[in-house]
């Protein structure tokens, strides 16, 4: 009798203990079953067939609206002052660099605010675009294609887009981005 009391009392604990605290058993940390396989990715329209007409071409007034789909650019770093960079790879994104040297470095850019004042570059500077600003250089020929009516070199999907100067002798350059300050 008192092991069925106890085993009771037990159960009682554990049922009490989960309706306060909740189950912790995370079912998205498990590993799926070897014979199951993943739901197919889903296809087709979600919503079809609505009209909407925001006035005059370019006009500010929305037509669809998808929310946080905007990314944001957080502010910037305390300002560096006078730093020589070489031989490695520096993000732009919150850079705040007054009189820094760079020679030699791949700048990594994603879409954020960065100020160069007086920034001094020589030799080889690669700039490597990712997120944001790859989007931005890779819907460029969206417009071209608009125009032309040929359709636009899709580009390889999430591989940064690279370009790169070359100058013998050290060029001087102030440079702020408009957005983010």
């Amino acid at each position: 009798m008192s092991r069925i009391i106890l085993a009771l009392a037990s159960f009682m604990v554990g049922a009490c203990s989960m309706a306060l605290f909740g189950n912790h058993t995370s079912m998205a940390a498990q590993e799926p079953a070897p014979h199951l396989t993943p739901p197919p990715e889903p296809t087709g329209c979600g919503v079809k067939g609505f009209t909407a007409d925001g006035g005059t071409p370019g006009s500010q007034n929305r037509l669809i609206r998808v929310r946080d789909a905007s990314p944001t650019v957080p502010g910037m770093s305390q300002k560096i002052c006078g730093a020589l960079l070489s031989n490695g790879t520096q993000s732009l994104d919150g850079l705040n660099c007054a009189d820094c040297t760079f020679t030699g470095v791949s700048l990594e850019y994603s879409g954020g605010a960065y100020s160069l004042e007086n920034a001094h570059f020589g030799g080889v500077t690669q700039i490597v675009l990712k997120g944001a600003a790859a989007n931005t250089v890779a819907i460029l020929p969206l417009l071209q294609a608009i125009s032309s009516g040929q359709a636009p070199e899709q580009p390889a999907p999430n591989t940064p887009i690279i370009k790169t100067a070359n100058t013998e002798k050290v060029r001087t350059v102030s440079f702020v981005s408009p957005y983010g300050k």
